[in-house]
């Protein structure tokens, strides 16, 4: 987890550039958004954003009324977060520097309606992990709460074409892999694992129910193929209408870059 932490404290200044703010970043994080506006209706909301980086989608549930409290185990993060916080005048979100297994023990007896990760955070912790965190997450949520999670898909079908095209069998068929993958950030080196949805389900159904799953960007490339789509901009909003009608289809989970699962808490837990 230090290595994890220390890489994305190194990439703080510049993730809003290199992800957040680029056509495929806002791409897949505007299809995050128009998701979750149709499962969050109670504007009074209490809603938990763990990996929160540095604050857009904190941010934009705040903007929506909804009470927020975000947290990162990168500070660096935080203090971006902060300083857009204070920038845009927005009071009803809390930036906390916290990393995911001091959660429970730090904010309790708090509970929450809603706990979000988005884009791949809890991709950075193995099974036996999200399985700790699943008791922790049910800890934290008020009965009936819900779980909503961004994770980096397991058999990405634009990222296998692309490295085979290259003759990259090794890097083609990473995410298969059940065990950790080495990935470097800032020249900080540490392990992500790829989950299908029905692993995910398996870690999580002790305590939660699988209500929905939605693919994130089919046909909408990973956003490290940006700098190839700048050159063809009219190709990629082409293939972020397609993604847009591709979303119904569930199955398609499994292939997408990122796929979006929603749980809600079976009954409290002590």
């Amino acid at each position: 987890m230090n290595n994890t932490r220390e890489a994305f404290n190194k990439a703080a200044t510049d993730y809003d550039v290199s992800f957040t703010n680029t056509a495929i970043g806002s791409m897949q994080r505007k299809r995050v958004w128009s998701y979750l506006e149709n499962i969050l209706k109670n504007r009074k909301a209490e809603v938990l954003e763990i990996n929160c980086g540095t604050g857009e989608d904190a941010l934009w549930l705040a903007q929506k009324c909804y009470s927020v409290t975000a947290t990162d185990a990168a500070g660096d993060m935080i203090t971006v977060a902060e300083s857009k916080r204070i920038i845009a005048g927005i009071k009803n979100v809390q930036f906390k520097t916290l990393d995911f297994f001091k959660l429970r023990k730090t904010l309790q007896p708090q509970q929450f309606d809603f706990i979000f990760s988005d884009f791949g955070g809890l991709n950075c912790v193995n099974e036996p992990e999200l399985e700790h965190l699943s008791k922790d997450f049910a800890k934290l949520l008020y009965p009936a709460g819900k779980l909503v999670m961004v994770v980096m898909g397991k058999y990405c079908l634009w990222e296998t074409l692309y490295f085979f095209a290259k003759f990259k069998f090794t890097k083609a068929l990473r995410r298969w892999d059940n065990k950790g993958v080495h990935t470097k950030i800032e020249d900080e080196e540490f392990e992500t694992w790829f989950y299908s949805v029905r692993s995910l389900n398996k870690i999580f159904s002790p305590h939660f129910k699988l209500i929905d799953v939605k693919p994130i960007a089919v046909v909408v490339p990973p956003s490290y193929l940006q700098n190839y789509f700048d050159k063809k901009p009219k190709l990629l909003k082409k293939l972020d209408r397609i993604d847009q009608l591709l979303t119904r289809f569930k199955w398609l989970s499994n292939f997408s870059d990122h796929l979006i699962l929603t749980f809600e808490l079976k009954k409290p837990v002590e």
